[in-house]
């Protein structure tokens, strides 16, 4: 066949390659070594670099092996790519070795093929790795760029190095690479992450100086530092200046101020907040409405952490054990059982239950929530916690079950591991919280010099003043279970 047939053939997979046919590409490479010819490296280039755009990064190194099979010689591009296909899949010793090669074959490395190796080392938290790479480019005469150095001082700022990623930032300057928006936006990030709002208005400052535009990202980042201490007045100044810019708030504007309202425990404000961002159209993530929930139970405003979880079920947003796990603690201590357990039946139905929740658990944290009430109302007083047993076991009296007190009686085991006990029957027998509360509080407000038993008949008798047999199986029980100290313990 002529040349002719040979252009037409790799115009043809080029032009598929391009227009993302990746089929009919394969087809076209496959009709072309039929033939007895193969397409030229520019064209194999743009086959894989549409693949990787579309992190197809396996069919990418698939076609590499192919192209070496076919004898087509790569080029540097080729191998840019390739060491990028690697870095991304985590590969990086492949990725380093796909380096030596090029060298072996005398194709010098550029400083794409540095970058590319650093900013995956960075990604994957090999910093130290990394530095050395800049260190061999500066070795083999490859001066680094603004890419190189924002590479590493993002890594340093993910890692919390802060100090390191600001000397580097001074060698930057120092030998004549320009910073960018990219280099400051990481910078003030970092330390507004970090809640030094302070230095990341300084390198607003000094970016400004340098004459380049701020983005959303930056004020975003500023926003951020600046509701992390706290400080809402200024960052809703900041968002004033957004309009004036001619720029658009976007998701990550309203769950910086967001997260501002609830570093000030005001969920309210937070809410108002995200009813905003919803209306303007932005689309709020997980840890937002997250904190959000957080926040209401923090305050125990349950009504306001019912409607951001409704919200985060109406978005199929799966919450984390941990969250769930305190969710549900904090709603069984306010007595609403009834709540929680309509709340895990609906994210059950919706398969948004996380994995590793025990459903079956809801007894023990019935007791355990309220045994952790308990210890933070007896405050390490042992002669409460006796009294207090005497109390819960009375419940077992008026449950007709009085022969079940001869196995909780106050003795060597001790009254907290007593008062557990009883309280882990009380749930087995289907005693609320709410019943016996009242009583524990009653009886908390006497002062332990008063704990006598006229006093501790009177608070109990109070809820229970419609049966007369369980008072007079109060002072039998008090009389055999009790030994009351003459003074406070």
């Amino acid at each position: 066949m002529c040349d002719s047939s040979l252009r037409v053939f790799d115009l043809l997979f080029k032009c598929h390659a391009h227009l993302k046919k990746f089929r009919n590409a394969s087809d076209t490479f496959c009709s072309m070594k039929q033939y007895g010819f193969v397409p030229t490296v520019e064209s194999c280039n743009a086959f894989m670099s549409s693949l990787l755009k579309l992190n197809r990064i396996d069919v990418a190194l698939g076609f590499y092996k192919e192209m070496r099979r076919s004898r087509i010689s790569p080029n540097v591009y080729t191998f840019n790519m390739v060491m990028s296909a690697f870095c991304k899949s985590g590969n990086l010793e492949k990725a380093l070795e796909v380096l030596r090669e090029m060298e072996n074959i005398s194709l010098k490395p550029t400083v794409v093929s540095y970058n590319t190796l650093i900013a995956g080392h960075c990604n994957w938290g090999f910093l130290s790795v990394a530095m050395k790479l800049k260190s061999v480019m500066d070795k083999n005469g490859v001066n680094p760029d603004s890419v190189t150095y924002n590479a590493l001082i993002h890594g340093l700022c993910k890692e919390g190095k802060l100090h390191e990623a600001n000397k580097l930032f001074s060698e930057m300057k120092r030998t004549g690479v320009a910073p960018n928006v990219v280099t400051y936006n990481t910078l003030i990030n970092a330390y507004s992450q970090a809640g030094n709002s302070e230095m990341g208005s300084r390198f607003f400052e000094e970016m400004a100086n340098d004459g380049l535009k701020a983005d959303i990202l930056t004020y975003n980042a500023l926003i951020l530092g600046l509701c992390k201490e706290g400080k809402t007045k200024k960052a809703a100044f900041l968002v004033k200046e957004l309009d004036k810019l001619n720029l658009v708030p976007n998701s990550s504007t309203f769950s910086a101020l967001i997260s501002g309202q609830c570093a000030r425990r005001n969920p309210d404000r937070a809410y108002q907040l995200y009813k905003s961002m919803v209306r303007g159209g932005c689309h709020p993530n997980k840890p937002t409405l997250t904190l959000l929930v957080s926040t209401f139970i923090k305050n125990e405003d349950y009504d306001g952490a019912m409607e951001a979880l409704k919200e985060m079920i109406d978005r199929s947003i799966t919450l984390d054990l941990d969250m769930l796990t305190e969710i549900r603690r904090a709603f069984l201590r306010c007595g609403r059982e009834g709540t929680i357990i309509k709340l895990l039946q609906e994210i059950d139905a919706r398969r948004l239950m996380p994995e590793g929740f025990d459903k079956t658990t809801m007894t023990e944290d019935f007791w355990h929530t309220e045994m952790q009430w308990v210890a933070q109302k007896v405050k390490g007083s042992s002669q409460r916690l006796t009294y207090w047993g005497a109390c819960l076991q009375l419940q077992f009296t008026m449950s007709g079950l009085r022969e079940m007190l001869e196995g909780f009686r106050i003795g060597s085991r001790g009254a907290d591991r007593e008062l557990r006990d009883i309280i882990i029957q009380l749930h087995i027998l289907k005693q609320k919280f709410h019943k016996w509360k009242p009583v524990l509080d009653r009886l908390n407000s006497f002062p332990e010099s008063r704990l006598v038993h006229d006093e501790l008949l009177n608070c109990t008798s109070e809820v229970y003043l419609d049966n007369e047999h369980l008072i007079v199986s109060m002072k039998v029980s008090l009389a055999h279970s009790l030994t009351f100290p003459s003074h406070g313990c």
